[in-house]
């Protein structure tokens, strides 16, 4: 198997102009942000979700390879013809998330996540949908991420965006580098951001580490099924207690660090409890 320690340093659409240095294995942390939900707003259709959120997965990159290989190993002892290690969580069943959440959930490793309440949202609010929600939530979630690179006492994070719906690098780069961090100058620590680039699950299958952590995160809140209700017992097995806990003295907590939610109303929040418990550092 490929080191993904070492296939993350050979990425070479490095969206990010501040940063043209190598990876240190020992002293960064790598980042993987995935999406979950879609951001449409015509409720009318089938499968039009009313959450949509953007989720990351912070961990050291030996970590993260050892949890890649974990799965690898419970494919294994399971005797699967199917490739767990490049399936996503809609692809597996009930039975395989359960195995794989509750097994990688032994690591230390940080998620956070920027939520959509889309019903509460005004579908012509620039603020929050140009260019996409997308783009949105990945410019909340990489802020949070240098925060808690910051807390952690590590040198940067790189980080590898899911671009497996077609993003266009140029434009996301430009609405990041460009038009949003150094523009609005509110991204207070990008010294900590190293690497930004695009792959896909099938070329870095780390990326379901960030697939899981969005899944799981949104069926919290998400009503499925038949009755609908949520399935908050995916993201018990995965992440609970591990959302970004900031420290800071008067910005302190999980909530609007590990979970930003858009509108900004905890009565939205039913399993309030995902709030009291958070990880400070890796």
């Amino acid at each position: 198997m490929v080191d993904e320690k070492l296939k993350l340093q050979s990425i070479k659409n490095n969206l990010n102009p501040s940063f043209d240095g190598k990876i240190d294995i020992e002293n960064d942390l790598y980042a993987f942000i995935d999406e979950s939900g879609d951001d449409g707003f015509d409720f009318s259709k089938h499968g039009v979700s009313k959450w949509f959120n953007v989720s990351a997965l912070i961990t050291s990159p030996t970590t993260a390879q050892n949890m890649i290989d974990e799965i690898v190993q419970f494919n294994k002892n399971r005797d699967s013809k199917r490739l767990l290690a490049k399936m996503s969580s809609k692809e597996l069943n009930h039975v395989q998330k359960k195995g794989i959440f509750l097994t990688l959930q032994k690591f230390d490793f940080i998620t956070i996540h920027s939520l959509f309440y889309k019903q509460k949202i005004d579908p012509n609010n620039g603020l929050i949908v140009y260019p996409s929600m997308f783009f949105v939530g990945i410019k909340n979630v990489i802020e949070r991420i240098t925060w808690c690179t910051k807390q952690s006492g590590k040198n940067r994070t790189h980080i590898l965006i899911s671009g497996r719906n077609d993003i266009n690098a140029m434009k996301l780069g430009d609405y990041l580098f460009k038009k949003s961090f150094l523009a609005n100058k509110n991204l207070c620590y990008i010294e900590k951001l190293g690497k930004v680039g695009l792959s896909t699950i099938n070329k870095h299958n780390t990326l379901l580490l960030a697939d899981y952590s969005a899944y799981s995160l949104r069926m919290v809140f998400e009503n499925i099924g038949n009755p609908p209700a949520p399935e908050p017992y995916y993201f018990d097995m995965f992440q609970r207690g591990k959302l970004y806990c900031s420290d800071h003295p008067k910005y302190s907590g999980v909530w609007s660090n590990g979970l930003k939610l858009t509108p900004a109303d905890k009565e939205l929040i039913k399993n309030n409890d995902i709030l009291n418990e958070g990880s400070r550092k890796l």
